[in-house]
């Protein structure tokens, strides 16, 4: 090729969209040409190496990997899926483990197959300052709507289905419940709060009994606000006594133990109880920020939890739930989240942050799991419910 035909070949390229012809023509034409096309063009998209290949720095690797210490590997915050890289964060196909798959109406947030629902107000669906939580064996949603002073129940997709109470002091009237139980059998408790009570309905919401008044003694309450209940045995945070009593079914008084003061076995300003499968007892002994655990009857078992924001740390526990795996879920409410302990007390996993967004919370009180492992979480101040399908052990 002399100089006038480069010339000649260059200014075609430049002005018109190259074709093949041309580019063979500017590389010297017949097989040299085309042979060094082919070379060109398996450079240009030379396949890039998956995730765990082998690799350095001259080779490219596959979505969003990235090459590190010889080894195609995904960015930090990603995961390999069949050798792809994915947030499984945020993907909702594939939310917290390969192939999960969030269901309709869920979001991926944090890790967790996320849906919430509720708003502030007092129509149907709505809450005002709601702490209470609670499943039945059909994955039904009980809230304590507390300062509408009523419940609320939602089926397992937050769907309204009924309320019932009102304000007052009347059998089947509420002031300010703060926590409630269903028992395998359909009854609801309810820990009538500012009437330093308990009530039973069944669970169509009509009116079984009543106990309890205003004082000190056996049976009596100040401002009980947690409420657990397994066969015959119902466990009541009576708040301001600073202790736990233990009742039949019907009501009966069987037992109290705890005082005020900060070492095993005290209270101070308790707020949540759960029973395990063992009916064992565990109490989110609020203001001395942990977990105490008891015997059925009462014996200190151990405790867990000293104040601060990191993990497996508290401050002002709340709510308090044990799974079918007897994991132990605790609502951590100053740091706004939700913190998951073994049996034994060892941190899991933690969900949550202070925000509005899904998997965030603002000041959250209840917590409940239901047979499927779902969790129910009343977050106060967004005014909603948020419920969480655990797809893996997850951290902040």
């Amino acid at each position: 090729m002399n100089s006038n035909d480069f010339v000649t070949a260059w200014t075609e390229v430049r002005q018109q969209t190259p074709t093949r012809r041309s580019v063979l023509r500017l590389l010297g034409g017949g097989a040299i040409g085309a042979a060094l096309l082919k070379v060109g063009a398996g450079n240009v998209a030379a396949a890039c190496k998956k995730v765990g290949a082998k690799c350095d720095k001259k080779d490219r690797c596959c979505d969003g990997a990235t090459c590190r210490r010889g080894k195609c590997t995904c960015k930090q915050g990603q995961q390999a899926c069949n050798g792809v890289c994915r947030n499984l964060a945020a993907d909702s196909n594939n939310c917290g483990k390969c192939g999960f798959k969030c269901g309709e109406g869920e979001t991926c947030a944090s890790g967790f197959c996320a849906r919430a629902f509720g708003r502030p107000g007092a129509g149907e669906g709505q809450f005002t300052n709601a702490h209470g939580v609670a499943t039945d064996t059909d994955g039904n949603i009980y809230v304590a709507d507390t300062l509408n002073r009523r419940v609320q129940m939602f089926d397992r997709n937050g769907a309204f289905r009924r309320a019932f109470a009102t304000f007052g002091s009347q059998d089947g009237e509420f002031d300010s419940p703060f926590d409630l139980a269903v028992a395998g059998n359909g009854d609801i408790y309810v820990a009538d709060t500012g009437n330093n009570r308990i009530q039973q309905f069944d669970n169509a919401g009509s009116h079984i009994r009543s106990w309890g008044s205003f004082g000190s003694g056996a049976g009596q309450f100040n401002s009980p606000q947690g409420i657990d209940v397994l066969g015959n045995t119902v466990v009541v945070v009576d708040t301001n006594n600073h202790r736990i009593q233990r009742f039949s079914a019907t009501g009966f008084f069987l037992q109290q133990f705890g005082r005020r003061g900060s070492g095993n076995g005290k209270f101070e300003t308790p707020r949540g109880v759960a029973l395990d499968a063992n009916r064992n007892i565990h109490v989110a002994d609020t203001f001395n920020d942990r977990v105490q655990v008891f015997t059925a009857t009462g014996r200190f078992i151990r405790a867990w939890g000293r104040r601060g924001s990191g993990r497996g740390d508290l401050h002002e526990p709340f709510g308090i739930a044990v799974d079918r795996d007897n994991n132990v879920l605790v609502v951590d409410s100053r740091n706004n989240r939700v913190q998951q302990f073994t049996a034994t007390g060892k941190f899991t996993l933690a969900l949550g942050r202070v925000g509005v967004d899904l998997g965030q919370f603002s000041n959250p009180a209840g917590v409940a799991v239901d047979g499927r492992g779902a969790i129910s979480v009343a977050d106060v101040s967004n005014a909603r419910i948020q419920r969480f399908t655990l797809s893996r052990k997850a951290a902040e």
